[in-house]
């Protein structure tokens, strides 16, 4: 049969952009040694704290033992409150100047300090219900600001499982100049969305914090990347990653500013887009399926992808050819490990919401 088609050269194909590729680092590396997995130790998601250095007049407190039977009033020098007080171990509570209390643990244990300001405290032990009318037991504070002690974090270990991507032909070699190199053209179009499924599946969940906390009602689109925000801005030291499916761009454009950065987008913060053609399952944590009309979206730490070079295993003229029909199926792969730097948020946005 002869055909009246005249064999042309195909286009050139060139993979989508702004993927998770655009927004990962993105590592090639021919070495063997990390395709079983990695790890890193992350700085990324360090607390720390604040000592404030903050000093000021110091207060004092009297305790006097009125008429009334384990009953005592208080009274702050200077009054410059406001001052709450635990007795005897209990839950704090305000305490203004000159006020009464009982108590009739014997000897019990008062605790003064400020609410506000430099959260000075004073300890005032031994006290005695039964003691005399008028008897006395009194406190100053340090004239510097109350400090927890300072702590730091352990370390944090990131890892990433190696997987394998691959596409390749399956027909007859007559007329196919470079079997393999028309696989590794296969592969080029189409590892990016593997990856991404991948990463969607075995990453992006379990132990997603799910944002608002503890909640999975879909809320606003603006609500929840303002959401994603504000847990990557408190709890992450670098730039984050927003997860979404490539059918979210055109919302995401018109209701939130994106910024073009030569080959990244960016939100008006410069936490990177991940737009993913793969991103397509559309689940939450739990692996369940969002709503009508609604969309999960995922924010996590720094994403790099480490990979090697394309690889032909298979020489299509020995092992994968069938000489009886003189069919040949050959495939390309190339090896990727990906990790996603703490931490990991998860928000469901309802799409048409305008708020």
């Amino acid at each position: 049969m002869v055909t009246p088609y005249a064999n042309v050269a195909a286009p050139v194909l060139e993979p989508y952009r702004y993927g998770l590729l655009a927004a990962a680092q993105v590592v090639p590396d021919s070495s063997p040694h990390w395709a079983m997995g990695v790890q890193y130790t992350t700085d990324g998601c360090v607390s720390g704290g604040v000592w404030d250095t903050r000093c000021g007049d110091p207060f004092t407190v009297v305790l006097t033992k009125t008429a009334v039977a384990n009953q005592f009033s208080v009274n702050f020098t200077p009054d410059v409150g406001p001052y709450e007080a635990s007795i005897d171990g209990g839950a704090f509570a305000p305490m203004v100047d000159g006020a009464v209390f009982v108590e009739t643990t014997s000897p019990f244990v008062a605790v003064f300090r400020e609410t506000s300001g430099l959260h000075r405290t004073v300890t005032i032990s031994g006290i005695l219900p039964g003691a005399a009318q008028g008897t006395t037991y009194s406190g100053a504070s340090s004239s510097s600001a109350a400090n927890a002690a300072k702590t730091a974090d352990g370390l944090e270990v990131v890892t990433g499982e190696g997987f394998t991507v691959y596409a390749g032909i399956d027909c007859r070699i007559v007329g196919i100049n470079d079997p393999a190199g028309t696989a590794s053209r296969r592969l080029a179009g189409v590892e990016q969305r593997l990856v991404e499924e991948y990463v969607w599946e075995h990453m992006l969940a379990v132990p997603a914090a799910v944002l608002p906390t503890g909640s999975d009602t879909a809320v606003s689109l603006k609500a929840g990347i303002a959401a994603l925000e504000g847990a990557l801005g408190s709890t992450y030291g670098g730039v984050g990653v927003i997860h979404a499916p490539r059918s979210l761009s055109p919302y995401a454009a018109d209701r939130y500013q994106i910024i073009r950065d030569r080959n990244k987008l960016r939100t008006s913060l410069d936490t990177v887009w991940a737009f993913g053609g793969g991103y397509t399952a559309n689940t939450g944590p739990d692996g369940s399926e969002a709503g009508v009309g609604e969309q999960w979206l995922y924010a996590t730490g720094t994403a790099v992808v480490r990979r090697g070079e394309v690889f032909v295993p298979a020489d299509y003229q020995s092992g994968a050819t069938n000489l009886s029909l003189n069919d040949a199926m050959v495939i390309a792969e190339r090896q990727y490990v990906v990790t996603l730097d703490c931490p990991l948020f998860a928000v469901n946005v309802d799409i048409e919401a305008e708020a």
